[in-house]
């Protein structure tokens, strides 16, 4: 697929003077982006931008925002799902002895409330 953006003139040249490499840039920050809203996968990144892992890694490094930059790449990449992390919140409940309570649903079953909840 090819993607075309249409910019002023004038905002296209600043930023051309900037960088070196414009679409590069604009591919990069598209890719790293959908990565980050989990859409794309660390490999896809890897084959779109043709880089290797570690190239992958310094990369979403270079491009967290302040306040993740001091997480471990590898760490911050795997950013659980909601089911994952009530299940997490079942096991340490059930590890401290504490009964999570869930209110029953009055307009649809609440699939939460099931034992065997798998995600």
């Amino acid at each position: 697929m090819q993607i075309t953006i249409e910019l002023p003139d004038d905002i296209a040249s600043q930023l051309s003077e900037k960088t070196s490499d414009l679409t590069r840039k604009t591919l990069e920050a598209l890719i790293v982006e959908a990565y980050r809203s989990s859409f794309i996968t660390h490999a896809a990144v890897s084959r779109v931008l043709d880089l290797s892992d570690e190239e992958v890694d310094k990369l979403l490094e270079q491009t967290m925002p302040p306040n993740t930059s001091n997480q471990n790449p590898s760490i911050s990449k795997q950013i659980p799902t909601i089911g994952q992390t009530f299940n997490e919140i079942r096991q340490l409940c059930a590890e401290e002895d504490f009964e999570l309570e869930l209110p029953p649903r009055q307009d649809r079953p609440n699939p939460l409330m099931a034992e065997d909840v798998s995600f």
